[in-house]
């Protein structure tokens, strides 16, 4: 069988992204996650994302914004994407 590849970029802005305080979410999260998700995109930064939905008051890259937007950093990030994978009988995805 030939070695054909095909690579899926997983760059734009097709993304959701939502703040959890557990590093492995249990399903109950998860589906708490699901309610709380916002745009983003990646590559990209949470706090570029949460500004540009709205729940950053001031953009933190600007003066002394930043010190508003510490509390960011105590939470873990998840971040979601769908997108098709096609395989042909006998091809697997790597």
């Amino acid at each position: 069988m030939d070695d054909v590849r095909k690579v899926i970029s997983l760059n734009g802005a097709d993304w959701t992204c939502a703040q959890s305080s557990l590093q492995s979410p249990d399903v109950a999260e998860i589906e708490r996650l699901e309610s709380q998700r916002f745009p983003a995109t990646v590559p990209g930064e949470v706090r570029l994302d949460l500004l540009r939905a709205g729940r950053l008051k001031d953009d933190p890259f600007y003066g002394c914004n930043n010190d508003a937007s510490r509390w960011v950093e105590e939470w873990d990030w998840w971040y979601w994407r769908e997108f098709e994978l096609e395989l042909q009988p006998g091809q697997r995805a790597c």
